[in-house]
C-alpha cells in the first residue's frame, strides 16, 4: 500500500509540475480557454489522488478562467501547494 500511495503521490507532483509551467504560458498569453482546460485537468487529476489543496486551485482557475488577476493569484497559490504535497512525500517517504 504504501509503495502504491508513494506512486500516486509522486505522479501527482510530477504532473503538477508540467501542468504549472504550462499555466505560466497560457497566463502569459492569456489564453483563457487553456487556463480552463488546465485548472480542469489539475481539478479531476488531484481530486483522485487526494491532493484536494491543489483540486480546488484548478476548480477555481477552471471557473475563473476569464479573470486573469485571480488565476495568476491561484497560479502562486498552486506552488505553495506543490511544494507541500512535495514536503509531505518527503516527509513520509524519505530517500
Amino acid at each position: 500500500l504504501d509503495a502504491t500511495v508513494k506512486q500516486i503521490s509522486t505522479a501527482a507532483v510530477t504532473d503538477l509540475k508540467m501542468r504549472h509551467e504550462a499555466l505560466t504560458t497560457a497566463l502569459n498569453a492569456s489564453h483563457h480557454a487553456g487556463i480552463g482546460r488546465i485548472g480542469h485537468a489539475i481539478k479531476g487529476g488531484c481530486g483522485m489522488a487526494g491532493a484536494m489543496e491543489a483540486a480546488d486551485l484548478g476548480a477555481r482557475l477552471e471557473a475563473e478562467s476569464d479573470q486573469l488577476n485571480n488565476c495568476r493569484a491561484a497560479l502562486t497559490h498552486l506552488t505553495n501547494a506543490i511544494d507541500n504535497l512535495q514536503g509531505m512525500l518527503e516527509q513520509e517517504f524519505p530517500g
